[in-house]
């Protein structure tokens, strides 16, 4: 995680160069190798050719120095430790942005969003943060040291929220804000864990201290099993995302993506750099493909998730990429949260144009 962040904050100028012409390239493939069927935040998503690019940069967003994206009901979510606030604007780029902060809310360096059934939770440096979506009126705050410190991460599990802290993992009840149990880095591996994601009815957490992703059980906390070792090739570990049967782990201190089989916790395969993996930061499922943020040469990969390999690498300055960590897809669209240059990409991927010879 350590290595990441300095990585996010100085790549930015190293990018350009690496662009070139700033097209998209490495386009290999026409047509979505499987569906999104049963496969939870997935979403109907094909860039088989450059997509329409829309930068949303403007001063009423509020956003100084850009942490977490999250989506709920067609409208974009962005945390904001610089103005310790969280944007709202609608998921179409001509909507009208609102700018949450004040005292009743408790930001302080605000992170890691998820969202639930009408609700999104932030994670603080202290404290989590729970407002309705439809007005964002605060519901509760979360507090006490003893459960809360410096999450980086957090997922939502019917009633249970899961907290990844600086050095532990924190279940809550996701109804009533009550902390329900702490479980310590000593007996289940963790260190510095970065990332959490669903699957299985298992919770992976991704430590970035000690290269690892250690497997629970999502509804006792029950410890599993570490992960570790050269066949996974973790290396600085800080992003997840997972459908029922696969779970793809992000490191950037590896320039890798591996992929495990949620069922067996074995490793399928190691996607790197020949598929356009340079620093991920952040990725999102959309109907077959994985599409990733490359915080190490500002780039967004376009990964097919049956065969691994590229499909389409997108870079340049028409795509406004700066030191991207925060993808989300829905709706048929891809928002990148550009760290770097405090801006919200928005791709529309195309459809692919009927082949003529045929």
């Amino acid at each position: 995680m350590r290595r990441l962040r300095n990585l996010v904050l100085g790549v930015s100028a190293t990018v350009l160069l690496a662009a070139g012409a700033g097209l998209a390239i490495a386009r290999l493939a026409r047509q979505p190798s499987e569906q999104c069927h049963r496969y939870p935040g997935c979403v109907a998503v094909s860039a088989s050719r450059p997509p329409g690019v829309v930068i949303d940069d403007e001063p009423a967003l509020g956003l100084h120095k850009p942490t977490a994206i999250a989506m709920s009901h067609g409208h974009l979510w962005v945390t904001d430790a610089g103005g310790n606030s969280v944007t709202e604007f609608a998921g179409r780029a001509a909507g009208k942005p609102v700018v949450w902060s004040g005292q009743r809310y408790g930001f302080s360096r605000p992170g890691a969003i998820t969202v639930g059934r009408n609700v999104i939770w932030v994670a603080n440096s202290d404290s989590i943060t729970e407002m309705r979506t439809t007005d964002g009126k605060v519901i509760k705050v979360v507090r006490g040291s003893a459960w809360i410190d410096k999450p980086r991460s957090l997922v939502l599990f019917g009633r249970k929220l899961w907290v990844a802290n600086a050095a532990s993992i924190t279940e809550i009840n996701a109804v009533t804000g009550t902390p329900v149990a702490k479980y310590r880095e000593n007996r289940y591996g963790f260190n510095h864990p970065s990332a959490v994601a669903i699957s299985h009815r298992r919770l992976w957490v991704a430590n970035s201290g000690n290269d690892s992703v250690t497997e629970m059980d999502a509804t006792t906390g029950a410890f599993i099993r570490v992960l570790s070792g050269r066949r996974f090739r973790f290396g600085d570990p800080i992003s997840e995302i997972a459908t029922p049967t696969r779970l793809w782990v992000a490191s950037p201190g590896s320039n890798s993506l591996s992929e495990i089989d949620t069922t067996t916790a074995k490793p399928v395969r190691v996607i790197g750099q020949r598929s356009g993996i340079v620093g991920p930061a952040a990725m999102a499922l959309a109907a077959g493909r994985i599409w990733v943020a490359n915080a190490g040469n500002s780039s967004v990969a376009e990964i097919d998730t049956a065969s691994g390999g590229l499909i389409s690498l997108l870079a340049g300055a028409r795509y406004g990429f700066a030191s991207p960590a925060g993808l989300i897809a829905d709706h048929g669209r891809i928002w990148v949260m550009n760290q770097a240059s405090a801006t919200v990409t928005e791709l529309t991927p195309q459809k692919s144009r009927p082949d003529s010879r045929h």
